[in-house]
């Protein structure tokens, strides 16, 4: 399942089409409609896309804790459907449990993420970090929604 082809210190390497096309076909608008997206704040400037951040909310209310560089951290919410659904698949493809995710939304080609380094203080050595990235390029049409 895992490429031979490592990037960076060998630790790194690319999946291609990790999702099956059942949980593919549609996942984008799904996401879209699914998650309670949020402005977040960086330096006193609001980040030019969308956020959500979703989680496991155990039974006594522990949550994982990841410290974004914002200036207010961003809401925890339980998984939606279509995330859950994602990070079942990715969990099993990995061996690990996932209980966290960053979900971005880029609503056009004036939403980016700029250079940037994450703290990975909260996470436990030896875990993967994972960037799952599903790409719908549509026609430009200046500030859409």
């Amino acid at each position: 399942m895992f490429p031979e082809e490592r990037y960076g210190e060998g630790d790194t390497y690319l999946i291609l089409d990790v999702l099956p096309p059942e949980l593919a076909t549609g996942a984008f608008e799904r996401l879209r409609e699914e998650v309670e997206w949020n402005t977040m704040s960086h330096r006193g400037g609001e980040v030019p896309r969308l956020v959500a951040v979703e989680g496991e909310i155990a039974s006594d209310g522990g949550f994982p804790v990841y410290r974004h560089p914002a200036d207010a951290t961003p809401p925890l919410s339980a998984f939606s459907t279509t995330v859950e659904r994602i990070r079942a698949h990715v969990s099993r493809l990995l061996g690990q449990p996932l209980n966290h995710a960053l979900v971005q939304f880029y609503r056009h080609g004036g939403d980016y993420i700029s250079e940037h380094s994450d703290k990975t203080i909260d996470v436990v050595r030896g875990s993967s970090i994972v960037n799952l990235l599903q790409i719908l390029v549509s026609p430009s049409v200046p500030n859409a929604p």
